[in-house]
């Protein structure tokens, strides 16, 4: 190379560049610590294990900077610019691989999406009543005595426009069904179609509805199914609603546990 030539000082230049943006990646590391603390991701680590990856990750890097320099001197920077970022880019693709071939995603990170249909509500069937046998003779010769009407009782009736519901899921799952029921009578449901690609639906999916609600204090049941990865959590929760306010209910899903964990957005 002619280090004369102007262009050719400046294709040094941008290499420097690069190169020090891959050295860089060690400290992207807070992009994968989100993921894989995530309390309802597939990972579930904890701080201190991410915190001694990290750890290792950069006694790696201070070792193998005096081994690699030793090993520059001898066969020069290109060969070992050209090694460093294939290892670079070997060990990201092997985390992106080894996402998307996990078994609860399907296998091979393959999009199969599958025809769900929303979970059969049973429904309880009328139990007959026979009717009391009357005896003719006395019913022609006697009335019954007349009873008091009693008062019924007035309900309580909230004063204002109606309560509303929302609710907020990070959606992890490809292909699943959310159902809501606000004391007993069911009030939403629908189809979630997750993204395709294992490592988007990594990081969550965000999911929201918005229910309207009577003001008074409600019992709110949501159900969360899932055909392929066998998932069935239902949780119940309850909460006041004042007239005219919005309540935002946050929805999480543990799937190793099958699990279901509903709070009340502050």
């Amino acid at each position: 190379m002619n280090i004369n030539n102007i262009s050719s000082r400046w294709l040094v230049v941008v290499g420097a560049i690069l190169i020090q943006l891959a050295l860089g990646a060690l400290y992207a590391w807070s992009v994968f610590t989100k993921l894989l603390t995530d309390p309802a991701g597939i990972y579930q680590f904890t701080a201190t294990q991410t915190a001694w990856i990290f750890s290792a990750g950069l006694a790696t890097f201070a070792l193998v900077m005096v081994l690699a320099g030793r090993w520059q001197a001898k066969t020069g920077p290109r060969l070992m610019t050209i090694m460093g970022g294939l290892l670079l880019g070997l060990g990201l693709t092997a985390f992106l691989v080894g996402r998307s071939t996990d078994p609860s995603d399907g296998g091979d990170g393959a999009a199969v999406v599958e025809e769900a249909q929303p979970p059969p509500i049973p429904v309880e069937e009328p139990v007959p009543v026979e009717p009391e046998s009357q005896d003719a003779s006395l019913t022609e010769t006697a009335d019954p005595p007349a009873e008091e009407p009693e008062e019924p009782e007035e309900p309580v009736v909230a004063s204002g426009p109606p309560a509303t519901l929302n609710l907020r899921h990070e959606n992890r799952l490809r292909h699943a069904w959310m159902t809501v029921w606000i004391d007993g009578k069911q009030v939403w449901s629908e189809e979630i179609v997750g993204p395709k690609s294992a490592v988007k639906r990594a990081f969550g999916q965000e999911i929201q509805a918005t229910i309207s609600t009577t003001a008074g204090e409600h019992e709110i049941e949501v159900r969360v199914t899932e055909t392929s990865e066998e998932v069935d959590a239902r949780e119940t929760i309850r909460g006041n609603f004042s007239a005219g306010d919005t309540r935002r209910l946050e929805i999480s899903l543990k799937r190793k546990l099958n699990k279901l964990q509903l709070s009340w957005s502050p």
